[in-house]
């Protein structure tokens, strides 16, 4: 069984005045009443996927931002975690606060990825 273009129809009513739009927007753009209203209906559909990637794209940079925002909180969790000892030489809690860093962007990380498998 080949596929077949159909040549299917739709009919519906309209008012006057919305036949006088048609007809208008018709001869404005030099086609029939018919092509017109053809014309309209894919433009209007092709509003609503543009609609639809606009909200994709929304999501997508919400969800870039929630992820860069779940890193800096890890990361200020890390300076937080931080203990203050005059003790220690500014090397050493140098050397701690990477290492907190570190493991709270590794937290941060695996957050992100629980996230992004649904996990939460």
């Amino acid at each position: 069984m080949g596929l077949e273009a159909k040549n299917l129809r739709v009919h519906y009513r309209m008012t006057d005045d919305e036949y006088d739009l048609l007809a208008y927007e018709a001869a404005k753009r030099k086609l029939s009443n018919g092509q017109t209203a053809r014309v309209v209906v894919l433009e209007a559909l092709s509003g609503f996927d543009q609609k639809q990637e606009s909200i994709l794209r929304r999501f997508d940079m919400q969800n870039d931002l929630l992820e860069l925002l779940i890193r800096i909180t890890s990361l200020g969790a890390a300076a937080a975690t931080l203990p203050f000892d005059d003790q220690r030489s500014l090397a050493e809690l140098r050397e701690k606060l990477k290492t907190h860093v570190h493991l709270s962007s590794e937290i941060g990380k695996q957050l992100v990825d629980q996230i992004k498998k649904g996990k939460y």
